[in-house]
């Protein structure tokens, strides 16, 4: 990948239970339904994330007035170690999707076009913190998105369906580290 700039940024599920009950208590039962604050919202298994009002421009400054287009790079997923998470291992072997953003080419699927697009895949492990590295594989071309956005990632099973739950214990607190390169015009 030839590219001179770039910018990088990281998404917390952290963040988004900062000033909520759960983040004081940890209490799973606190989780049901789900949460939501200023800063996003997390549904009941904690699987699929909001984050409000990304700022493109601060993240990625003069870039932003300088380029059209930028190649997004997922390059790691930080996972916390939790015990119990998911009904069968099957729930554990992971999709990452992204949706939120103008994705230039990244959404075709056999079944027709979406409006979002699977970056990479994860297996948990259980009772041990997990580290994806992504490659060059991993890089999708967008628009240049508002200068404010919300972004959802979700996670989805091989088949695309929910992963699902049977347990009242989460999924743990992931953290995604992403790059952005500017695509200089021909």
């Amino acid at each position: 990948m030839e590219n001179t700039e770039c910018a990088t940024f990281h998404l917390n599920t952290c963040d988004i239970l900062f000033g909520t009950n759960y983040y004081n208590s940890n209490s799973p039962t606190d989780f049901i339904g789900g949460l939501s604050s200023q800063y996003g919202s997390i549904n009941s298994d904690r699987n699929d994330f909001t984050f409000n009002n990304i700022d493109f421009k601060t993240i990625l400054g003069t870039m932003y007035e300088k380029y059209d287009r930028f190649n997004l790079k997922l390059s790691c997923v930080m996972v916390s170690s939790s015990a119990g998470f998911g009904s069968t291992a099957e729930d554990r072997v992971l999709k990452i999707n992204i949706a939120g953003l103008p994705f230039s080419n990244s959404g075709y699927r056999q079944i027709g076009n979406s409006n979002f697009t699977t970056v990479g895949s994860l297996t948990l492990q259980r009772d041990n913190p997990t580290f994806g590295y992504f490659n060059d594989d991993n890089v999708f071309t967008i628009y240049k998105p508002m200068p404010l956005n919300n972004i959802r990632i979700y996670f989805t099973k091989i088949n695309d369906a929910k992963p699902t739950n049977a347990t009242l214990t989460l999924y743990p607190n992931i953290d995604f580290y992403f790059r952005i390169y500017g695509i200089k015009d021909k």
